[in-house]
């Protein structure tokens, strides 16, 4: 087995910072040989007959050969060259390379209080996932050069290697996905939600044509209002409502433009409309709502 891989540590610094690399290698299998190799530390080694729970984030794409994995409730995917493995905190897994075939893979350990909240952004849960060799052959050029980086990078300037692996999970959350069923079909919705929630928070003072959106999008309005408000937890309609209101909110505490210029500045028609919808959703006056909140600002 040829092989390369670097552990990082963690201090204090790095947790506050907030993302920040564990791990990162490459490493051939060839047909045959024994999988995984015993250099690893005991947290990350493990063996097909018991598999292995971490406590960090983990990317690992199939460069080329083939593959199995499997995870809780008996999950079993088959892995061919550009399939990406995702693993969450706490998930149990194993994976190992086809004796007939051997693979090489690259590999990414990450973690820090907004790992999760950037991986849910690319469309990954609290699981174990498997990509589609589609999808990631597109990225696996990146990706390769993401894990290439870390190695150079994560000892010595482990903030440079932080910056490297949120641009490549900004690639990951921008990627192409699947239109199929399944994971594919979920990802698929999340992409169409997460640009209608652009355009909405773009143009959240107009009128918006939410059909004419939908049809920007590719889909009916039917299914765009479904899957919205699936993906989401509220219709298109409510989601513009609450973007204005944050924002009516925003600019009554942290500016002292007039009532009437907020009002002007987030499409309402008139100050009274304004106020009528502001006492509506909140329960206060704007004017009230200035006057309490404001004592908490910093002068």
């Amino acid at each position: 087995m040829k092989y390369t891989y670097r552990y990082f540590p963690v201090d204090a610094t790095l947790e506050a910072w907030g993302l920040f690399a564990t791990c990162a290698g490459h490493a051939r299998s060839e047909p045959g040989a024994e999988f995984p190799f015993h250099e690893h530390p005991d947290e990350y080694y493990f063996t097909w007959e018991r598999g292995r729970v971490l406590s960090e984030w983990q990317l690992v794409i199939v460069e080329d050969g083939s593959g199995e994995a499997e995870f809780e409730n008996g999950r079993h995917a088959v892995l061919a060259r550009g399939s990406l493995i995702a693993i969450a905190p706490g998930a149990w897994h194993r994976y190992r390379p086809d004796k007939a075939t051997g693979w090489t893979t690259k590999w990414l350990g990450f973690g820090g209080p907004v790992a999760s909240r950037l991986m849910a952004a690319a469309g990954f849960g609290d699981d174990c996932v498997v990509q589609s060799s589609k999808r990631m052959l597109h990225l696996r050029n990146v990706f390769s050069s993401t894990v290439d980086a870390v190695l150079e990078s994560g000892q010595a300037r482990p903030f440079a290697a932080s910056a490297a692996i949120f641009a490549f999970l900004a690639e990951l959350a921008e990627a192409p996905r699947g239109a199929g069923g399944g994971a594919d079909g979920r990802l698929r919705h999340e992409e169409l939600v997460r640009k209608a929630k652009v355009f909405i928070v773009e143009h959240s003072g107009e009128v918006i044509d939410y059909r004419a959106l939908a049809g920007r999008l590719g889909v009916n309005y039917r299914t765009f209002r479904h899957v919205f408000a699936k993906v989401c937890g509220m219709p298109p309609l409510r989601f513009q409502t609450e973007t204005r209101l944050a924002r009516a909110k925003s600019l009554l505490v942290s500016s002292d433009l007039p009532v009437s210029e907020i009002a002007s500045l987030l499409g309402f028609n008139s100050p009274w409309y304004f106020a009528h919808f502001f006492q509506r959703e909140t329960g206060c006056a704007a004017v009230k709502y200035r006057e309490e909140k404001g004592k908490l600002r910093p002068r």
